[in-house]
């Protein structure tokens, strides 16, 4: 799951145009901590899903859908 949401969120955030200090500027995550779900070597809390999912502009379920 770890590398599937890691890879929707950035899907998504390049959808945007927006860059992972642009993301951790929105969301208060940190940019670090941004690369590592995206890289798939976190596993985000689904707290952290609902704030990257605003500042994304799409709902959590869209994050988390297999």
């Amino acid at each position: 799951m770890r590398s599937t949401i890691g890879k929707k969120i950035k899907h998504r955030r390049e959808e945007l145009g927006l860059s992972q200090y642009e993301i951790a500027d929105l969301t208060g995550i940190s940019r670090a901590h941004i690369s590592r779900i995206e890289g798939g070597k976190n596993s985000p809390l689904f707290g952290t899903v609902e704030r990257l999912a605003k500042a994304l502009r799409t709902s959590p379920a869209s994050l988390l859908a297999a």
